[in-house]
């Protein structure tokens, strides 16, 4: 996925300005007050309102104040690429497979 923000998180009753990351599999926050790590599997919740993706997860909430991007890190985080797609691969393209155990390259 590869979209990064810096943007004000809070969470646990902190707040901090720092940089997020929206990575393939988790979300990644880092500041000079506190880190996250919070793997996509383990999402438990997710809202994008007014400029805001709140994330819940192993029973705790993060708020990312992201603005016009908040919406779009939820979409991305609700419907992920897959590896087809990452890749570039399109209809009608013709493309040979050596040693790849992945279930999307099956036909």
């Amino acid at each position: 996925m590869g979209n990064e923000a810096v943007c004000t998180v809070r969470y646990d009753g902190k707040a901090s300005e720092g940089k997020a990351l929206l990575e393939t599999n988790e979300i990644v926050f880092r500041s000079g007050d506190f880190r996250l790590k919070i793997p996509l599997k383990e999402i438990a919740s997710l809202d994008a309102t007014d400029g805001e993706l709140s994330v819940g997860y192993n029973g705790a909430v993060a708020v990312f104040e992201l603005g016009r991007e908040a919406e779009k890190w939820a979409t991305k985080i609700r419907n992920p690429r897959g590896l087809i797609d990452k890749l570039g691969v399109k209809a009608g393209m013709r493309v040979a497979v050596l040693g790849v155990q992945d279930s999307d390259f099956e036909s």
